[in-house]
């Protein structure tokens, strides 16, 4: 039971015990404040809310190395983006403010200047890079309200700043652009452009083709893993983006044959894992994100390629928009792409679905003239 005495003068001295008994006091000014305070102590033990001192006085950065990352089972390449996201935009910001003394319109003003920039040394990000560091912050801070150390998230009703029409759109390579690419890129890499072109795959999928997961016969390849490489860190496999990229396709003959000419003419490679990689560097190991990129770079600026087409994965949406354009199955393509929604497929690739305009009114006309021969 907490209680509250006369201390030193017109002061008064709060004492109340936590969830273990230890004993507590506190000094105030006024009597009411001292015995607001015991009730509060006593209703969060109650609760099972009580928070010690260092918990309340814990800063964000704290919290972050000693709780917040040590519970997360990420991809080296997950971890790779939060160590970027942490160390450039997050950590100078937040690392030494008290959990408790973060409020709502502190992270607004942040999140507005990591849109504007200063106008020196710190540029100003695109909408879609502000909006992927705000969700590590709040990443952060719901970790926080679930151990407690919070009980009420700053992150409430934060406006993200906007993308223009010209960031929101979707940039397809044309069929030239792709030809283009794969003449371009070395023969070494040629099938593999044309691999994650038609069938829509992602980098990281494509690369991680293995001969165990490759059925020529029956004209079958299943997606069921990628590769994983990141700086300083072996390579192994992990699981599709989402539990839809599970997914099993039906390559074109054409596409197989250029693969098999390929395994051909530049062997596989063998990993400790137990499985055979199709695709690999000249030097037959598995090809790192780095290398793709660079081997990219090269290729886009021989043939002076647009900008807007920002590496492989731009590859993926052109088979995807194919299979949009001859009028296949919204469903198929939702699986074709390993989305988890149809809702996805569709907000993705919203202007890529033909009009149904004209076919409609067509529909209605005729409609319309049955209706009229009956009368």
């Amino acid at each position: 039971m907490g209680s509250v005495q006369k201390w030193k003068g017109k002061r008064f001295r709060a004492h109340w015990r936590d969830p273990e008994g230890k004993s507590h006091s506190k000094v105030f000014e006024y009597k009411a404040d001292a015995l607001a305070h015991v009730d509060q102590m006593e209703a969060d033990v109650e609760r099972g809310t009580y928070l010690t001192r260092a918990e309340r006085t814990m800063t964000l950065g704290e919290y972050t190395v000693e709780h917040f990352l040590p519970a997360q089972r990420w991809r080296p390449s997950t971890r790779e983006q939060y160590d970027s996201h942490w160390r450039k935009h997050i950590k100078p910001r937040w690392a030494d403010v008290s959990m408790a003394a973060i409020r709502r319109s502190h992270v607004q003003g942040w999140v507005n200047e990591l849109a504007a920039g200063d106008g020196k040394k710190r540029k100003a990000l695109a909408p879609a890079t502000v909006e992927a560091v705000y969700r590590r912050f709040v990443s952060i801070v719901h970790s926080a309200q679930l151990d407690g150390i919070l009980q009420d998230s700053p992150c409430r009703r934060i406006v993200l700043p906007k993308r223009t029409k010209a960031q929101s759109t979707l940039h397809v390579p044309t069929s030239d652009e792709v030809q283009a690419l794969a003449d371009n890129v070395g023969e070494r890499y040629t099938a593999l452009v044309w691999t994650c072109s038609l069938l829509g795959l992602r980098p990281s999928e494509a690369t991680g083709i293995t001969l165990e997961r490759l059925n020529f016969l029956k004209r079958e390849l299943l997606i069921d893993r990628q590769l994983i490489t990141s700086a300083g860190a072996g390579v192994t496999f992990g699981p599709p983006k989402t539990a839809a990229g599970h997914r099993t396709l039906t390559p074109p003959t054409q596409l197989l044959d250029m693969i098999a000419v390929h395994i051909e003419r530049y062997g596989t490679a063998e990993l400790e894992l137990g499985a055979t990689l199709v695709f690999t560097t000249r030097t037959g190991s598995p090809i790192r994100r780095n290398s793709l990129s660079d081997v990219w770079r090269r290729a886009a600026a021989a043939i002076d390629l647009r900008p807007e087409l920002r590496g492989w994965h731009s590859l993926r949406h052109y088979g995807i928009t194919r299979l949009i354009a001859s009028g296949v199955n919204p469903d198929y393509v939702r699986q074709f792409a390993g989305h988890e929604s149809l809702s996805e497929t569709l907000d993705v690739y919203s202007g890529w679905w033909p009009s149904d305009a004209e076919e409609a009114s067509d529909v209605l006309s005729a409609a319309l003239s049955e209706l009229a021969a009956g009368q």
